[in-house]
């Protein structure tokens, strides 16, 4: 079990009541959909994970854990955890850069922005130290960031001093900042509540913006392989488990138009790593099992692990 995952361990522990084995009352709360407001009383349990009940909602799809850690709580971890400072450590690593500057260079050309503005700007809402400035793909762009974890934004505070960094997505919008690309890069599905956000991110567009992300999907062929061990499935940090229904009536709902989407497993030469580094400990991808021959066979289906998205904001002429 890697450092990471002992430390996230160890902070669920103070979270989860020892007589049932799942989420304390006093440190959760039930929600309702974050895409339909489906009540809590009609979801559907898919299974419990560290804890964490995880539902789906009959109406429209969503996966997401229910009970939900309070903003309270979840507001000091973000600020302090041990997790997340090791977490900022990795993402230093070269290794895990090398992994996502290629991810997070083809969510900047897939969005396409809009060029043609003098001086365009760029809004970055991460957990990753600022990945789409220091991949360079934004290049001639004024890039401010939003870094929701305090590490990880120290992080990238130290790595780019000129940049704007932000504590908060509401810090932008009380500012007056308008943008015309706004990038999630694996954030959405940590805020608690997504619906709020992306109208926030609407608001903060100039007309014609794009906004565009990447996070977890959760129709890929690894959720179908893994099931609930799937390391996507915390529960803890990321709440909400999307997929291409559930975010677009979203965007919709939110006023976004011409929206694409499109899923890919980055830097698919190391799937293979990847795998045996992510799943379950105690499982191992060995020559003699089927799931080996699977990731290894040239005729290998992709797992599509991740989800790009991009969306539009009605302009003058739409």
């Amino acid at each position: 079990m890697g450092v990471y995952t002992r430390l996230l361990e160890a902070e669920l522990a103070s979270l989860i009541d020892e007589r049932t084995g799942t989420l304390r009352s006093d440190r959760s709360r039930l929600v309702p959909c974050a895409a339909c407001r489906t009540p809590a009383e009609k979801h559907g349990e898919l299974f419990i994970k560290r804890g964490f009940r995880f539902v789906v909602c009959p109406a429209c799809g969503l996966i997401f854990a229910n009970p939900m850690v309070d903003d309270a709580v979840l507001a000091h971890l973000y600020g302090s955890a041990d997790s997340l400072h090791e977490a900022a450590r990795l993402l230093k690593a070269p290794p895990r850069r090398a992994l996502d500057f290629p991810m997070y260079s083809a969510l900047a050309r897939f969005i396409g922005g809009r060029r043609e503005t003098p001086s365009p700007r760029c809004l970055e809402v991460s957990l990753r130290g600022g990945l789409i400035l220091a991949s360079g793909a934004m290049e001639g762009w004024s890039v401010d960031l939003v870094d929701l974890s305090g590490p990880t934004r120290a992080v990238g505070m130290a790595a780019f001093p000129r940049a704007v960094f932000f504590d908060g997505l509401e810090a932008p919008l009380e500012a007056g900042r308008r943008y015309d690309a706004i990038l999630c890069t694996e954030a959405l599905e940590h805020f608690s509540n997504p619906v709020e956000k992306v109208e926030k991110i609407f608001s903060m567009l100039t007309g014609g913006g794009v906004f565009g992300g990447v996070l977890s999907n959760a129709e890929s062929l690894l959720v179908r392989l893994l099931g609930k061990d799937a390391p996507l499935f915390d529960g803890l940090y990321q709440k909400f488990f999307f997929h291409t229904g559930s975010l677009r009536r979203i965007l919709e709902d939110a006023g976004f138009i011409d929206i694409r989407f499109d899923a890919f497993a980055p830097a698919a030469d190391h799937v293979g790593r990847f795998l045996n580094r992510m799943i379950p400990e105690g499982v191992r991808v060995d020559s003699a099992d089927p799931l080996a021959a699977l990731i290894t066979s040239a005729d290998m289906p992709p797992l599509r692990y991740k989800l790009m998205f991009a969306a539009r904001r009605p302009g003058e002429t739409d």
